[in-house]
């Protein structure tokens, strides 16, 4: 009886085979090499080169590389920066690895980044060239990593909060979108001399284009009082004299609120609501109520 003839794996035969087999034995053994590899003498040189680049210091506990399906990724724990200005942050985990993305064809890097620290966790892709982006989310962020007194003095936010951001780095500034809620924190304006406590904190802001930003549906829901804005924050050379053109409605929901707010010149309506203009600049803001049917006179 004639022997069965086995059928070759993968349907490949001879010289396809062979080539298959070589194929596989090269890239494993560049697989376990590359796993081998002693990324942690590299860590010094890598911090070394950050702070070269930023002016930080960077301490990188660990450095190492990982395949997630098939592709390359550099794993970097318990790195530690410090800026020369004093301030000082710590991530658990930083994860980069190339992105599958058509910018790589323009000869625009792409990179997909998740970092992950005390003060929050980033997930998202970095792409390169002439106008850098970034698509992705944000998840527990700290609101007081936000530069407000810089942009805004006497205004000041604490909390946690999510956001989806869709940015580019255009020569004129910032341009794209930002979905943003916040909870569990509070609020200081310059026309209230204490914070403001809230239960969420939401809205979109568009950057670029005409205005340097617009703000859509802005809505604060607290205890104490209530807040929704919209408008826009105008162009400027310096950012503390961008015009503002916002409206917004305040409903002060206690009666100490209420009295504060009188004590500022906004007369409120029978429910303690009152219609508000806010304009001037951003850093000089000026306050008037509307008046009109069912708005504060």
């Amino acid at each position: 009886m004639a022997e069965a003839e086995v059928e070759p794996l993968f349907g490949l035969r001879g010289v396809r085979r062979a080539l298959a087999i070589g194929v596989a034995a090269v890239a494993l053994t560049s697989i376990f090499f590359v796993a081998g590899f002693p990324y942690d003498r590299l860590a010094p040189r890598a911090a070394a080169a950050i702070e070269s680049a930023t002016g930080a210091r960077v301490a990188i506990g660990q450095l190492g590389l990982v395949f997630s399906w098939f592709v390359p990724q550099l794993k970097a724990t318990d790195v530690d920066v410090s800026w020369p200005a004093g301030q000082h942050t710590s991530f658990q985990r930083i994860r980069v690895q190339p992105a599958w993305s058509a910018s790589w064809l323009r000869g625009h890097p792409a990179l997909v980044v998740a970092l992950r620290s005390p003060l929050g966790e980033l997930d998202g892709t970095v792409a390169g060239g002439a106008a850098p982006s970034f698509r992705g989310e944000l998840r527990n962020v700290s609101l007081a990593l936000l530069p407000l007194q810089d942009l805004a003095p006497g205004t000041q936010l604490d909390g946690r909060v999510d956001a989806q951001l869709d940015l580019q780095l255009a020569a004129g500034g910032p341009q794209g979108t930002v979905h943003f809620d916040a909870k569990a924190g509070s609020l200081t304006l310059p026309l209230l001399p204490i914070g403001l406590p809230f239960d969420s904190l939401r809205g979109d802001l568009a950057l670029g284009g005409d205005q340097l930003a617009t703000l859509n549906a802005v809505e604060l829901v607290g205890p104490l009082v209530g807040l929704t804005a919209s408008g826009t924050i105008g162009h400027s050379p310096a950012i503390h004299l961008a015009p503002l053109a916002l409206k917004a409605r305040i409903e002060a929901r206690e009666p100490a609120v209420r009295s504060m707010l009188q004590s500022q010149g906004i007369a409120l309506d029978a429910g303690g609501a009152a219609a508000l203009e806010i304009s001037g600049t951003l850093g000089s803001p000026q306050i008037v109520p509307l008046r009109g049917p069912g708005r504060a006179g």
